[in-house]
């Protein structure tokens, strides 16, 4: 794991990395992630790990009535 010696915690980089802003507020540094060095590099060393986790996490699709189901109940 990469030291990060920028303030940025790695609940706020992960959430950047996960497309999760709107849970942190609007001053979060967004642009300074994209633009240090340390953030990028901690960022694709996230993306990574997540892509590794999913080859290796087993896939399941839900049976067609069971979807139906759930598109019927949810709202867009």
């Amino acid at each position: 794991m990469l030291n990060l010696s920028c303030p940025l915690s790695w609940e706020i980089l992960s959430a950047y990395v996960d497309g999760e802003r709107e849970h942190f507020p609007p001053a979060t540094p967004w642009n300074h992630i994209a633009a240090c060095p340390i953030c990028s590099e901690a960022c694709m060393q996230i993306r990574n790990q997540n892509r590794l986790i999913r080859s290796f996490a087993p896939y399941h699709l839900a049976p067609r009535r069971l979807r139906k189901s759930i598109a019927k109940t949810v709202r867009f």
